[in-house]
């Protein structure tokens, strides 16, 4: 009876056993592309697979008889690849006839390998947004992962007066709510939007970037130039260049988040910029971060390391942080390099509120107008000061700092830093200046000219 038991045991397990490996996986489907003349919106050399029609076939789950036929099953996550001689460009155009053509629209989770970034071009021939995640009007996105490819000329603001897609927003990519979008190798470049001129991430998406190039965008009509996240998100960058951008009328010139989690490393943010002219927000010319609101304030969270920061600005009166602008709830800024931005006040770094740390930073030839040529912080932030040299940053104002200026009520703590050889115009204001700041000191700082920064 025992030796039964044992039996019947092992048959139960031996069976889960094989249930579980016999259980059908998730099924996907490759397209190769060998067409890159076909970028209208129907017709193409007869025989041949365009990038238009795969992605058509993707969202059908079926085959376009004679051109573009799958290996494999139409499931989840179906793959584009391409194939050819290269370097080559698909440029989106409309029919012979006239018209003004459609993003290339994604209905399902795609994977879209491109051979590299400096070989194959996406031209949005500067009438229509490139990618649309997810259908039209629906609200609802779709997972992306995109690599070796240059994605230029989009244009969201044609995209929305031609077709009314989600207020032109994302010259290359929208990705609508709940998007997921991974970028390798990718370079987003002159493409146009009224928010994020880039990419614009709608709410709860989640993004990840290396190795990528976000060069040259334009938000037109408010924040995000290289590109915008909204509240909800999860946004990752390492290894990136974020240059030459610009936010014509509102905040972040380079980047925009909103995100839950904002995570950089290991990149580049330069010669981005931010202005002011409707809004009176131009903050961030490099990269502002945290709500806009109060709602999610002590929310956001800010990671940024080993990082160089450099170039960027905000040109209207009263504008703030050249370089970096950050009001998350908390934020971690450590090992990077900040020089050369410039702002009406807090060229390098402008603290708004919450608690950050910033460790072993190097912050220097920053220039402003007003106070914190180097460093602001607001009344309702907590900095912890730990290793940092914070030199050689100038203010042209007179009776304004050229170092670190703290607001009424603002807080800090302050432990082996040096902050030194800043310059203002005013005696005594070059490198520490508050009112009524609650300051304190750790021990083994150098400071240089203390004007009222009491607690050292």
């Amino acid at each position: 009876m025992k030796h039964r038991r044992i039996l019947q045991i092992f048959t139960v397990s031996l069976c889960a056993i094989l249930s579980l490996s016999i259980a059908p996986l998730a099924s996907a489907a490759t397209l190769i592309v060998n067409e890159y003349t076909g970028g209208a919106e129907s017709g193409n050399t007869s025989g041949t697979c365009n990038l238009r029609e795969a992605i058509q076939a993707i969202n059908d789950g079926a085959d376009i008889v004679g051109d573009c036929t799958a290996t494999g099953t139409y499931g989840t996550a179906d793959e584009i690849q391409f194939t050819g001689i290269f370097p080559q460009t698909y440029t989106l155009t409309w029919d012979a006839g006239g018209g003004v053509a459609h993003p290339l629209v994604l209905d399902k989770d795609f994977v879209i390998t491109g051979p590299l970034s400096a070989s194959f071009t996406i031209d949005g021939n500067t009438e229509t947004q490139i990618f649309l995640l997810g259908t039209e009007f629906s609200g609802t996105g779709i997972n992306l992962d995109l690599s070796g490819a240059t994605l230029t000329n989009g244009d969201a603001i044609s995209t929305f007066t031609n077709y009314a897609y989600h207020g032109g927003q994302g010259g290359a990519i929208h990705a609508q709510l709940g998007s997921g979008i991974t970028l390798d190798d990718v370079i987003i470049t002159t493409n146009i939007g009224g928010v994020g001129g880039g990419i614009f991430a709608d709410n709860d998406a989640t993004i990840t970037i290396s190795n990528s190039q976000i060069i040259s965008n334009d938000a037109t009509v408010a924040r995000g130039g290289g590109m915008f996240v909204d509240e909800g998100s999860t946004f990752t960058i390492t290894t990136t260049i974020i240059d030459g951008n610009r936010s014509l009328d509102d905040l972040g010139g380079g980047i925009s988040s909103e995100a839950d989690l904002t995570d950089i490393r290991l990149s580049t943010i330069s010669n981005n910029t931010g202005n002011s002219t409707t809004f009176g927000f131009g903050e961030g010319g490099g990269i502002q971060v945290g709500d806009q609101g109060d709602g999610d304030a002590a929310t956001n969270e800010f990671i940024f390391i080993d990082n160089v920061v450099s170039g960027n600005s905000t040109d209207g009166v009263g504008d703030e942080g050249g370089g970096i602008y950050t009001q998350a709830g908390s934020s971690f800024i450590a090992s990077n390099e900040i020089s050369g931005n410039s702002a009406s006040q807090g060229a390098g770094l402008k603290i708004n509120r919450g608690k950050t740390v910033l460790l072993n930073n190097t912050i220097s030839g920053n220039t402003s107008g007003g106070n914190g040529a180097a460093v602001k912080v607001g009344a309702t932030a907590f900095v912890y000061f730990i290793h940092n040299t914070i030199t050689e940053n100038t203010t042209t104002g007179a009776s304004r700092t050229g170092g670190i200026f703290f607001t009424n009520n603002g807080s800090a703590d302050f432990r082996a830093n040096i902050i030194a050889e800043n310059n203002s115009p005013t005696a005594g204001y070059q490198d520490c200046h508050t009112f009524l700041a609650n300051l304190s000191s750790s021990g083994y700082n150098l400071l240089g000219i203390n004007n009222q920064c009491s607690g050292f």
